[in-house]
């Protein structure tokens, strides 16, 4: 069994959950996500990592590569990143944006990634876009629910008062 926590834990679109633990079996099932605010001790041997938990990086390219069908996306703002590209200047925020890294491949995203830097967006942001969004596009479901099998990381030196990246921001398997 492993437990973890940390700053925050973004377990679906548009959650935070502070000062709680996710915890898993040998098989990366998340079998309990545990407010610590209803205990009156912590669940015995978590890892504090400091930063932010969330589930794996989702990419839309290495899942169509994997023979799926490409999904829809006209009701998203889709910014393809896989050839390490700059970031435009304007990004269209009327539609949810999916920002596709080309791979869930977490060494590869730690290059891109300090390019958000200076961007001006929020972790949640960057969360929410290179996450959730793209599950939601892909019809499957990563949230950190009890139940689920799902790759978790860290995002590790990031601000978390402002809820921003910095130039030393990376991204973690756990």
């Amino acid at each position: 069994m492993k437990r973890f926590t940390a700053h925050l834990i973004y377990p679906s679109a548009g959650f935070e959950l502070l000062r709680s633990v996710v915890e898993l079996d040998e098989s990366g099932m998340i079998t309990g996500v545990i407010s610590l605010d209803n205990t009156s001790v912590e669940p015995a041997f978590t890892l504090f990592l400091d930063g932010i938990i969330t589930p794996g990086i989702v990419s839309i390219r290495e899942f169509t590569k994997k023979g799926e069908k490409t999904p829809d996306l006209t009701n998203y703002h889709y910014l393809d990143l896989s050839d390490g590209e700059v970031l435009p200047e304007v990004i269209n925020t009327d539609l949810p944006l999916i920002i596709d890294f080309g791979t869930s491949n977490l060494s590869r995203a730690n290059k891109i990634i300090e390019k958000f830097a200076s961007s001006g967006f929020s972790i949640r942001q960057l969360v929410d876009a290179c996450i959730f969004h793209p599950a939601e596009a892909l019809g499957i479901c990563v949230d950190v629910n009890v139940g689920n099998k799902t790759f978790l990381i860290r995002w590790q030196n990031v601000d978390v008062l402002s809820r921003k990246t910095t130039p030393l921001t990376r991204l973690e398997e756990l």
